[in-house]
């Protein structure tokens, strides 16, 4: 790790505010040039290129983020965009800073984004009520050029903690070098003297050996075969689905009695047979809807024609310029649409986001939908996934490997079972890192 190397940096600003980016960029020249900053703004992306992608790709890239700070950004979508909130949640981790820099007059302190960050220039005075903007901003480059030490210094210290680390590790494994080797003269000198006695040992641990060789490669071969199944069935279930959500997007009665033939036993070919006697039912109240509206018009532009020629006798006299024309609106009402079935829409959104969550929150929502089986297996097919990587994570804990152990905990308790008592005691044993 170089810790004298440019400190990547991010420019947020509202289009609005685009000049004063620009005197900042003059005066932090002096610090690009001596490798304290390497700044990246909207402005260098070339025609062509996804800009969406380059704005994400910078800023989470970034160990610096500068914000220009007004009523003008405060008011922005980028500024309540997903992609600041991983900025924030990088500067949680320590992964970046976030520096506001008060530009003009607002509440800014308020925002979520802020919170408890410290703003420049000095005494978070907004440039604009500088008397010399210059000497504001050279107040902010001397700010983030004392940023920049710091974080050198930081990494520095992170290097220097690493390199001990290393020699640490280093006198470890010496120490355990030079135990081995005590331990292989004491074993010498002790064969010496009871080689008979030694010879009968390393029989039964060879015994032991074969013994554990041979139930492993069974486990090994069990886990293998039942891993195939899940694999296959989780393909399975993944190829209905797709049928599945093709059916609903293409909504119609062809569509449905395709699914429904394809795969009867799905519980989803249920709902296709509900969705096909759906469809034709709105489609024969069209038909019929449509032909009683022909003979509606029709009553209507008779009554309007007699309607108008009697007004215009009756009105003649009165009112001379009366304009020419039906009198008559066209008040038809409009047919009712009938509620659409919400339920395949919510198992189809049960689908998409495959979680436990999910799954019981269609539960919660259709206890004796039609799907309702079909979730309950799919939540007994997530728990026992969580049980296998927890099995996973129980041999590695028990060998000392926890640092692969620690992510296989966490994909249990942050995606498949959050409510596992043994992966929360597990976790909770774990050595801090």
């Amino acid at each position: 790790m170089n810790e004298d190397q440019a400190l990547k940096t991010f420019i947020i600003y509202a289009r609005d505010d685009k000049e004063y980016k620009n005197q900042l960029l003059r005066h932090l020249k002096p610090l690009i040039k001596n490798s304290y900053l390497d700044v990246w703004h909207d402005g260098d992306i070339l025609p062509g290129e996804d800009w969406e992608k380059k704005i994400k790709d910078n800023l989470m890239a970034s160990e610096l983020v500068l914000v220009l700070v007004s009523v003008n950004c405060l008011n922005s979508d980028f500024i309540e965009g997903d992609e600041l909130g991983r900025a924030v949640e990088r500067l949680h981790n320590g992964n970046t800073r976030i520096v506001p820099i008060i530009i003009s007059p607002c509440i800014w302190r308020v925002h979520k984004i802020f919170k408890g960050l410290q703003g420049l220039p000095e005494d978070m005075k907004p440039v604009s009520n500088w008397p010399n903007q210059d000497t504001a901003w050279t107040n902010v480059a001397e700010s983030l050029m004392g940023i920049v030490e710091e974080a050198r210094a930081e990494k520095a210290a992170v290097v220097i903690k690493q390199q001990e680390l290393a020699e640490k590790q280093r006198l470890q494994e010496l120490a355990a070098a030079e135990a081995s080797r005590q331990k292989a003269e004491q074993g010498e000198r002790d064969r010496a003297a009871q080689a008979q006695k030694e010879r009968e040992a390393e029989d039964r641990k060879r015994h032991e050996e074969e013994q554990n060789k041979r139930l492993s490669a069974e486990a090994a071969q069990k886990d293998k075969a039942e891993r195939q199944y899940r694999e296959k069935q989780a393909e399975m279930f993944r190829i209905e689905n797709q049928a599945w959500e093709a059916a609903l997007e293409t909504n119609t009665v062809d569509a449905f009695e395709s699914f429904a033939a394809k795969y009867p036993q799905n519980p989803n070919a249920r709902t296709a047979r509900q969705q096909i006697k759906v469809i034709r039912q709105r489609e024969r109240s069209s038909s019929q809807n449509t032909g009683g509206s022909g003979n509606k018009r029709l009553i209507f532009i008779g009554l309007g024609t007699v309607l108008t020629i009697t007004l215009a006798i009756w009105l003649w006299p009165k009112q001379p310029d009366l304009p020419q024309g039906g009198l008559v609106p066209d008040n038809k009402e409009k047919e009712a649409k009938p509620a659409p079935d919400l339920e395949p829409a919510a198992w189809s959104q049960a689908q998409t986001v495959n979680t436990l969550s999910a799954y019981r929150a269609y539960l919660n929502q259709y206890p004796n939908g039609s799907n309702a089986d079909l979730a309950k297996r799919r939540i007994g097919e997530i728990k026992a996934s969580a049980q296998n990587y927890l099995d996973d994570a129980e041999r590695l804990i028990k060998n000392g490997k926890y640092t692969p152990a620690r992510p296989i905990l966490r994909k249990i308790l942050d995606e498949l079972d959050p409510e596992n008592a043994r992966a929360k005691e597990l976790w909770g044993r774990m050595p801090k890192e």
